[in-house]
């Protein structure tokens, strides 16, 4: 490859940030708390809804997640896919959201060949499917799971 992949280091959170050859006031971890503080937000939920699954399974999470993998994890040489959604999204609605997913079967890329396979098929053996449910505003943070296994 002329370009090879770049792999993700796993930070700490207290590496400073520079600006040229000068530090910045600001670390990672303020970097960290201003975007993803908000667990509602559909990017960020789904990827929190995976870190718990791992969690839950007792999978290292001290690498940093493969971002556009055909699957989130392998766990006892199954496949696991984890998707999220929410009644109420982080934004303002005027009807709880309709609860959907989609296991359908598709191309996919391989994120450590680089290659999309042309082949249509279910890319992971087991689906998690995890529900935010409708809490209300005073809650609106606390994020709490139904989970079905597919």
């Amino acid at each position: 490859m002329k370009y090879p992949k770049i792999q993700a280091q796993t930070l700490q959170g207290d590496e400073p940030l520079t600006v040229g050859s000068s530090p910045a006031a600001a670390t990672i971890q303020d970097y960290w708390r201003w975007a993803y503080s908000d667990l509602i937000d559909n990017a960020s939920r789904g990827v929190f809804a995976e870190w718990l699954v791992a969690q839950a399974l007792e999978l290292p999470t001290t690498t940093p997640r493969a971002v556009w993998d055909n699957f989130d994890f392998t766990y006892r040489d199954k496949r696991i896919e984890v998707k999220s959604c929410a009644y109420h999204q982080a934004w303002a609605q005027k009807k709880m959201s309709r609860i959907t997913f989609s296991v359908r079967a598709s191309q996919g890329w391989d994120a450590k060949t680089n290659i999309v396979d042309k082949v249509v098929k279910r890319r992971a053996d087991i689906y998690v499917l995890g529900v935010h449910p409708k809490l209300g505003p005073s809650t609106k943070r606390l994020l709490v799971y139904h989970v079905n296994v597919v």
